[in-house]
């Protein structure tokens, strides 16, 4: 089934959004087709690609993050081909919710017993 890349950091402007790019780039350079999904709810600075064709998951309701929103995000990786790569942008907004929601609803499980191969991409700061 499906490969699903998603990038994790808790903090914002460190570069969630190039490296899905990045990977964006890497999987269609080799002929891969890619379902991109941006979950950050303020900037959502992934989707301003145009090229990737990225849907922006909806996860707010009024100014709170909906954490049953994040449903949407695993029938979006659900329904990816066979063949396809995912490539899930986190907004450090949804970092902790969606941990939490990934945790709670034991979703890697899910998406295991599905077939998909879920690969976390962290970027690591300093300072």
């Amino acid at each position: 089934m499906a490969l699903v890349n998603i990038v994790l950091q808790g903090k914002g402007g460190v570069g969630k959004s190039y490296i899905d790019s990045l990977l964006a780039q890497h999987y269609r350079a080799r002929g891969l087709p890619t379902v991109c999904l941006d979950t950050d709810p303020v900037n959502a600075p992934f989707a301003g690609y145009g090229a990737y064709g990225v849907r922006r998951m909806p996860l707010l309701a009024g100014d709170d993050i909906d954490p049953r929103a994040f449903d949407a995000l695993i029938e979006a990786v659900m329904d990816a081909g066979a063949d396809d790569v995912v490539i899930v942008d986190s907004g450090a907004a949804t970092f902790v919710p969606l941990c939490a929601y990934l945790t709670e609803n034991d979703a890697l499980a899910f998406l295991a017993e599905a077939g998909h191969e879920v690969r976390f991409h962290i970027v690591v700061t300093g300072g």
